[in-house]
């Protein structure tokens, strides 16, 4: 973070996000939970801002128990949670660089290939490029 950025931060909480927090009712709120349908990136990115770290569960509906959550650093927006007791019987995902080559080839990711190979493969690429310019 900046040094100019740093120095602003609390002049925001005190005149911007600290009023906002509290006409919103939401001044000690630490940590909230959606259920139901997916909200949006954008949404996460609101209350994120505001300090209130949002999860997602899934599964609240579908069989009126928990079955995925998002856990703490894990949160991808777009994404759906991981399970929380993972399938013993599920197969072995394909490693990253084995999907990464699918994708580059115009072929359909196997399963267990991320959701966010392509991203993955970009980041890739440039990470190449930035090496070969060093």
């Amino acid at each position: 973070m900046s040094r100019w950025r740093r120095l602003l931060a609390p002049l925001g909480w005190l005149l911007v996000y600290g009023p906002l927090t509290d006409n919103l009712g939401m001044r000690r709120i630490r940590l909230a939970y959606t259920a139901g349908e997916a909200i949006g990136p954008e949404i996460f990115v609101f209350f994120r801002a505001l300090g209130i770290n949002v999860k997602q569960l899934y599964g609240m509906t579908e069989s009126s128990a928990l079955i995925c959550i998002q856990k703490d650093g894990d949160v991808r927006l777009n994404m759906a949670p991981a399970p929380l007791a993972p399938n013993p019987n599920a197969p072995k995902p394909p490693p990253l660089s084995e999907c990464i080559a699918l994708y580059r080839a115009g072929k359909p990711l196997a399963s267990g290939c991320p959701s966010d190979t392509p991203i993955r493969a970009v980041d890739e690429e440039l990470r190449g490029q930035r090496a070969k310019q060093h």
